[in-house]
């Protein structure tokens, strides 16, 4: 995509992304099973987040990762979880609580969110990807609610892209308004964003990035495990 005009690089994105959507919903389930217990084995060992963070991830969506087995451990061990949900085309995301039976209802693209559960403001945020760059750029849906979120919450979430390695690609050229992910997993192994380039990183040094990384950020936000607006864990 390296020099294209504005209007050939939208194009271009456009079928990206289509040809992400192709590939990933074209993996035969057994297959899929079997990479998606390799990319929660990589989150579990390399990006625990510590008990009092808050999380933020996504229902899944057109075969994309389901990561509600392991986000719900997590919650198991205090972290709190919000679900994404579309405001309005141009506007961030706002997040909302989620746990195991919470009410759901459909959303935008009738994807469920929460019902009746407070707004929380993530410090980690898993997000899917249609594609990803060896720089660390991702390909979503093309409604740029991700890099809108990530743009307007202060600090940044720690951002986490999630996806299979056949959805590589050697560059997206990002504009402006992309903003790469701080870690990328796949089933292949987990890989952290280093002076500009994805790098894959053993899970100890994952786990001592990430806590650098939250720190630098001033990270996690005031959290109190077990509030009265969540149910027992037990």
């Amino acid at each position: 995509m390296s020099g294209a005009a504005p209007g050939a690089a939208a194009r271009e994105r456009k079928q990206r992304r289509a040809e992400g959507v192709r590939l990933r919903e074209g993996i035969a389930p057994d297959v899929r099973a079997i990479w998606d217990r390799g990319i929660e084995t990589h989150l579990e060992q390399g990006l625990v987040p510590p008990p009092t963070i808050t999380a933020g991830f996504c229902w899944p969506y057109k075969a994309e990762f389901d990561a509600r087995p392991l986000v719900t451990r997590w919650w198991q061990s205090g972290v709190r979880l919000a679900l994404p949900r579309v405001q309005a085309k141009g506007q961030p995301l706002v997040f909302n609580e989620w746990y195991p039976d919470a009410r759901m209802d459909a959303g935008a693209y009738g994807i469920p969110v929460p019902q009746g559960t407070p707004e929380l403001v993530p410090d980690l945020m898993l997000i899917p990807v249609n594609g990803f760059d060896d720089s660390g750029y991702r390909l979503g849906y093309g409604g740029g609610f991700f890099d809108r979120t990530l743009a307007a919450i202060q600090p940044r979430p720690v951002a986490v892209g999630l996806g299979y390695e056949l959805l590589r690609i050697d560059s997206l050229d990002p504009q402006p308004f992309d903003i790469p992910m701080d870690f990328v997993v796949t089933e292949a192994g987990l890989y952290a964003r280093v002076y500009g380039t994805l790098q894959k990183v053993a899970p100890a040094q994952g786990a001592a990035m990430l806590t650098a990384l939250l720190k630098g950020l001033g990270l996690p936000r005031v959290h109190v495990s077990g509030t009265a607006d969540s149910p027992n864990r037990a």
